[in-house]
């Protein structure tokens, strides 16, 4: 399935994609973010409740650091649906594709858990960007 769906996307001519509530888990996400990486049509991406786990969510943050058309990504949990989770190996990735992304502008994570360990890397990467932001007005 997720094959079929990786297919369909890397025709360059779907603007969103909307999957959540789906279960694809880590393995759908695989095959999906291999070819989404490389897209440059899709705009909005909506991966909530899928069963994805902390290396699924590795998978989605490291496709993401370079990806220039995706402006929107939800991946969160919907209440009394299939969670999607982090761990620390996909906050240390989240970090790195906060840093890199440079067309991201929404990213919603409502309900996967982050925790003091995600947000002290989400809070590293803004201080990050901060940094560069200074440096480069100097």
């Amino acid at each position: 399935m997720a094959g079929s769906i990786g297919n369909f996307v890397s025709t360059d001519r779907i603007a969103r994609i909307n999957l959540e509530k789906n279960s694809i888990g880590d393995e759908g996400v695989i095959s999906l973010m291999n070819v989404i990486k490389c897209s440059k049509s899709l705009v909005v991406l909506d991966l909530s409740s899928n069963e994805i786990t902390g290396d699924g969510m590795t998978v989605i943050f490291e496709a993401m650091r370079d990806q220039e058309s995706i402006n929107y990504l939800d991946i969160s949990s919907h209440v009394g649906c299939n969670r999607n989770i982090m761990n620390k190996k996909a906050h240390k990735a989240l970090y790195n594709m906060l840093i890199s992304n440079q067309y991201l502008e929404n990213l919603k994570m409502i309900g996967i858990n982050l925790g003091n360990t995600g947000m002290s890397w989400v809070i590293k990467a803004f201080d990050y960007g901060l940094e560069k932001c200074i440096t480069m007005a100097k």
